[in-house]
């Protein structure tokens, strides 16, 4: 089970899983997957998570929406969960009003403004 996760000591939220079994325990362990404050902390930004898409059937990449500050506006990065970690060479777009779907492991569809000059031609 994976769910996202905010409290007074993840203000800004983590995206956690927990297994079966453990979930069922008396002490439940949790396995914290993107730690939301730790990113903003590193990269010095206001990180708002707003969403993820992970490519199955694996769902091990996945294309993660950031907002700073909360803005309608997002950053979209390549993350792998089973790594725990943003992907050094993936797919990333600068903040925009966007939205970015899976075709295939190789091939994104987006859909952004994209500026004056794209719609000029």
């Amino acid at each position: 089970m994976e769910h996202f996760w905010q409290d007074e000591n993840q203000v800004r939220g983590v995206r956690r899983r927990i297994t079966r079994e453990s979930d069922r325990s008396q002490d439940p362990k949790w396995q914290a997957i993107l730690n939301v404050d730790a990113l903003a902390a590193a990269e010095d930004r206001n990180w708002v998570f707003q969403g993820s898409s992970c490519f199955p059937p694996e769902e091990g990449l996945c294309l993660i929406s950031l907002s700073d500050g909360g803005k309608d506006a997002v950053s979209v990065r390549e993350f792998d969960r089973l790594a725990k970690t943003l992907v050094a060479d993936g797919f990333y777009f600068p903040e925009g009003k966007q939205d970015v779907s899976w075709v295939d492991g190789d091939t994104l569809l987006v859909t952004r403004d994209w500026g004056e000059r794209a719609r000029d031609g």
